[in-house]
């Protein structure tokens, strides 16, 4: 008994310091990015981009400032997307999109690096064979995944219309029914 406690103990104590440092290591990327953030919007330096970012943006239904999310969170990975997004004066519907985007296409290249640290390098491997192989660059390793991310946010926008046109199509059938 007292071996399986000595056994839970250590685990525990284990658990709650791998834990501890995880999350410094995720404040180290979202107390930064939210502040620099905070400070683009604040100096008004987003605004003089949006001339530049608002035709790529308007592809898939977002503000040009939601591109400061998008490529923190394809750079440095989904906290730091989610610390500028929320950093930024975005709707629900627009964080949902960006969070959606960033789910497809998120650390597109720290995520080779993590999984070589981790010691679970299995898609630098496999996927650079299958390259290889295919005789293709590592330029397919991004644009499949930014197609997808910009494929879902179109698809979930369209739902979101369909259900707003349902919805007002139920209202009218019950004004239609209330008046006969």
């Amino acid at each position: 008994m007292n071996k399986d406690f000595n056994l839970f103990k250590q685990g525990a104590i284990s658990g709650l310091h791998k834990g501890w440092n995880g999350f410094l290591w995720m404040m180290k990327i979202i107390i930064p990015v939210s502040f620099a953030t905070m400070l683009l919007a604040w100096s008004g330096w987003l605004h003089y981009l949006d001339v530049v970012l608002k035709p790529a943006m308007g592809i898939i239904n977002l503000p040009a400032a939601a591109a400061l999310p998008l490529i923190i969170g394809m750079l440095t990975g989904i906290y730091g997307g989610i610390a500028a997004m929320v950093a930024l004066p975005l709707t629900t519907k627009q964080m949902t999109l960006i969070g959606i985007f960033l789910l497809t296409a998120h650390n597109l290249i720290q995520e080779g690096i993590i999984q070589g640290k981790s010691g679970i390098n299995h898609s630098l491997i496999e996927d650079t064979l299958l390259l290889v192989a295919l005789g293709l660059s590592a330029f397919w390793l991004y644009v499949p995944r930014l197609l997808m991310a910009v494929v879902a946010v179109h698809i979930l926008k369209l739902s979101h219309n369909l259900i707003n046109c349902q919805t007002k199509i139920t209202q009218l059938l019950q004004k239609l029914r209330e008046q006969f």
